[in-house]
C-alpha cells in the first residue's frame, strides 16, 4: 500500500446510535435534524452529536476545588 501523505477520515455516523434514539424519544432534536420537521424523528445522516456537559447529566461527578471547603467556612464568618 502507497502511501500519498493525505489523511482520510470516515465516519460512520456523527451522532452515536444510543444518543440519536434518546434525543429521538425526547424530542431534542434541532430543527436541522428533522425528518420532515418531525421533532421525534431523524436519521443517520442528519443526527449530529450533541455538546453535553457533565454537570447537566450528573452533579455528583463535579468535585470542588480543594480549597472550596475553606472558603465556605469563611464565608459563614460573615454571614
Amino acid at each position: 500500500m502507497e502511501s500519498s501523505g493525505i489523511i482520510i477520515g470516515v465516519c460512520p455516523d456523527m451522532c452515536p446510535d444510543s444518543e440519536r434514539a434518546e434525543r429521538e424519544r425526547k424530542g431534542d432534536l434541532d430543527q436541522h435534524e428533522r425528518v420532515d420537521g418531525d421533532r421525534n424523528q431523524t436519521s443517520m445522516s442528519l443526527a449530529v452529536k450533541k455538546y453535553n456537559r457533565t454537570a447537566e447529566r450528573d452533579a455528583s461527578l463535579i468535585r470542588p476545588m480543594p480549597n472550596s471547603a475553606e472558603d465556605n467556612g469563611l464565608f459563614a464568618q460573615f454571614a
